[in-house]
């Protein structure tokens, strides 16, 4: 499953532990509650990577509980589900599933109230645990190649695939409220070949404690000029523009053509991930290659979430198989892992053809720089 947590690498060497935060950040005193398993765990040293986390009642990782937990001193849980070094051994390059089976023996047989689990998982029933996570009301699944290496950096390999619509957005300003004073909604933005692009805003989800404690942070990284690529004016006309260096959590209803967020919602800060880190996430995954049922919907949100100003999506592209620009998308998203590295960095042509039929299609040299900017 996928957890709302925080992200922690741990390094174990005998009793000495070490939390490290995914920016390599030492969080051990804030996370004390979770040594005393780690401490005992091996005489030898060990890198395991997992997840911090709150459960909830009703058996569900809680972000906002987390936060207050870490404040509170409650109790919290580590799931563990990677094993990266063990006693001076790199073990990147071995299998998935090799590095998780020496993981579970060196975690052993846990009871289930103990803050140190083992992240289990199953083959071959993607789509059985998704439902159940989603039937559940948990954020979703991680789906790892069982042959995969550790990479440490996003790979399609791995793949997070949710149940609700939720993201991590760059913080780029804010509007301040009507009578001036506080905070009306956070602009928020995600990073695009280096570009800060604008998605929207939020300004409901806050508590009243929790926006005049983020106006704070905003206060101290006030700049003059925008650090979006373009801002809509009328948000701009009011706006107060801030360093893009916080992160907000944010669920909403679904991204709109023109890629901003509908119905948002802010759920926290994450103070674990930089700014640079954070990219346009899907609510779900596309269909299978070959798969005749390729989702239009799921063409339509990939383009909105990479920035992709998708004309048309409901154009029949090729009479014969009805099928649409919208479908032409989902499945360049399926084929893209495959496709992307045979025309990485190479010159490529625009072939056009007007009618559908492929029986006049002709070269648009002058305009390929823009589509190649996102104007298909």
């Amino acid at each position: 499953m996928k957890f709302d947590g925080y992200r922690a690498q741990i390094a174990i060497s005998g009793s000495n532990v070490v939390v490290y935060t995914r920016n390599g950040h030492d969080w051990t005193r804030q996370f004390k509650v979770i040594l005393p398993p780690l401490q005992r765990l091996t005489e030898g040293a060990v890198l395991i990577d997992g997840e911090i986390v709150a459960i909830d009642s009703q058996g569900r990782t809680n972000f906002s509980m987390l936060k207050t937990g870490i404040a509170a001193g409650m109790p919290l849980k580590f799931y563990a589900f990677d094993l990266l070094e063990f006693d001076g051994e790199d073990l990147s390059n071995q299998p998935l599933l090799e590095r998780k089976a020496q993981l579970e023996s060196l975690l052993g047989a846990r009871r289930p109230e103990d803050c140190l689990q083992f992240s289990s998982h199953t083959v071959d029933q993607g789509q059985k645990v998704f439902d159940s996570m989603c039937e559940g009301a948990h954020e979703g699944v991680i789906a790892k190649r069982a042959d995969s290496t550790y990479v440490g950096d996003r790979t399609w390999s791995w793949l997070k695939i949710k149940c609700t619509k939720r993201q991590e957005f760059v913080v780029g300003g804010y509007r301040p409220s009507d009578t001036g004073r506080g905070m009306a909604s956070l602009i928020l933005g995600i990073y695009d070949n280096g570009k800060l692009i604008y998605r929207g805003r939020v300004g409901t989800g806050f508590t009243e404690a929790e926006r005049k404690d983020i106006l704070a942070k905003l206060e101290k990284r006030r700049i003059e000029k925008s650090a979006f690529v373009s801002v809509p004016r009328d948000i701009a006309r009011r706006a107060k523009w801030v360093k893009p260096e916080l992160v907000a959590e944010v669920t909403y209803a679904e991204v709109t053509p023109d890629g901003s967020l509908r119905h948002p919602s802010f759920e926290g800060m994450r103070e674990d991930k930089r700014a640079d880190q954070v990219v346009m996430e899907m609510p779900k995954t596309p269909a299978t290659p070959g798969s005749a049922n390729l989702d239009p919907g799921i063409g339509k949100e990939i383009a909105a979430a990479v920035g992709v100003k998708l004309t048309h999506p409901d154009k029949i592209m090729y009479p014969a198989t009805k099928v649409t620009k919208a479908t032409l998308a989902a499945y360049y998203a399926v084929v893209a892992e495959k496709m992307l590295p045979h025309i990485q960095d190479r010159p490529l042509s625009l072939v056009r053809d007007t009618d559908g039929d492929l029986q006049q299609t002709f070269f648009s040299e002058a305009q390929t720089a823009r589509h190649a900017q996102g104007h298909p």
